[in-house]
Parts: C-alpha cells; structure tokens; sequence
C-alpha cells in the first residue's frame, strides 16, 4: 500500500489518498471485492485517525 497526505486549500484540513493492492480469490466479483475494500479503508481510517480520505485506489495484482 501507499499513501499521500496534503492539506485541504479551503480548510487546511489534511486529506489522504490510499493505494491498495489486492489478490482477489478466483470466483470472487473483483468489482464488488475492490468496492468493500474502498469503504472498509475509508471508513476505518476516517474513524481511527480523523483525517478525511478523499480516495482509495485498489488496484487488483493477483488471481488466487
């Protein structure tokens, strides 16, 4: 994974941007898997640390 951080123009606020990879498991949906990794990153980091994501890439490397 990798992740950016900057401050918001109009508040100040820092703003995240995440990049995840992924190995989906075969007979899984890769959209469905890629799209509850986003919420479940984004919604765990917002609540943990307070700062706002703007973005979670996943990007899916691997068949399993």
């Amino acid at each position: 994974y990798e992740y950016t951080f900057d401050k918001d123009g109009m508040t100040g606020e820092y703003i995240a941007e995440i990049t995840v990879l992924l190995g989906i498991k075969y007979g899984y949906k890769a959209q469905v898997c890629a799209e509850n990794v986003q919420e479940s990153i984004k919604s765990s980091v917002q609540d943990m640390t307070g700062i706002m994501v703007s973005k979670v890439n996943v990007k899916i490397i691997s068949l399993l």
